[in-house]
Order: structure tokens, then sequence, then C-alpha cells
């Protein structure tokens, strides 16, 4: 998975650290946004981006705002969304927003590892 790239799009610095140790064996490239817009700046500047895993509440620009402007110029690049919001109607906003999935914090790391192994796999 070294030929994989994951921006994560968080501005929790604990949130993000445990996202990178939980992918540390991986060997997965990370790259980190602190806010939305950020990312969407990261995402149309490095094409190598495979996934992004985008915080839903940030600042600068919020990540509904942040993976709208994404899907402008990049209509398959996956992108998670993950909120500490577990209301259903969260997460129809963000997957019509254009997210693929939608994931809780607390963060499952059995089901996010099985997400980003789903993303990986239909990239090779």
């Amino acid at each position: 998975m070294n030929n994989f790239t994951l921006l994560i799009a968080e501005d929790d610095d604990s949130m993000f650290l445990l996202v990178k140790i939980v992918l540390k064996k991986t060997m997965i490239n990370i790259i980190r946004a602190t806010n939305g817009l950020e990312a969407v700046n990261i995402c149309k500047e490095n094409k190598l981006i495979d996934l992004v895993l985008m915080d839903i509440r940030m600042p600068v620009m919020d990540g509904i705002a942040a993976t709208k402007n994404i899907r402008g110029f990049s209509k398959d690049l996956p992108i998670i969304a993950l909120t500490a919001y577990a209301f259903p109607e969260q997460e129809e906003k963000c997957l019509k927003a254009g997210c693929n999935c939608f994931m809780t914090k607390p963060l499952n790391v059995d089901l996010f590892l099985s997400k980003v192994s789903e993303f990986t796999n239909t990239k090779n």
C-alpha cells in the first residue's frame, strides 16, 4: 500500500494522530489538511491522492462545503465523511454532498480499516 495516498482532513491533533497510528503498519502515504479549504487546495494540486478522510466540522471551510468543492473537479476521488454527529440527517447530508461513506467518532478502528482496505483494493 505504499503507493496509496490518503489525505486526512482533520483539525483535531489527537484524532489525526489516532488515524496515523492505526494506519502505521499499512505503509499508506499520509497527507494532512487542518481545514476544508486546505483539503480542497491539496486535492486540486495533488492528483496522487487516492482517498480523503474528511472531518465534517472544521474551521475556514467545513467538510460538507469542501466535499462539494472537490466534487466540482474530481468526481471519482473517494471521500469518507467523519463526524461526531451520528444523526441520520447528518449522514444523508454528507452523502448528498458527495461523500462515498459515513463514519462516526469515536472511530471504530476495525470498520475504518475495512473501509480503507475497500478503497485500496479498488485502486490495485
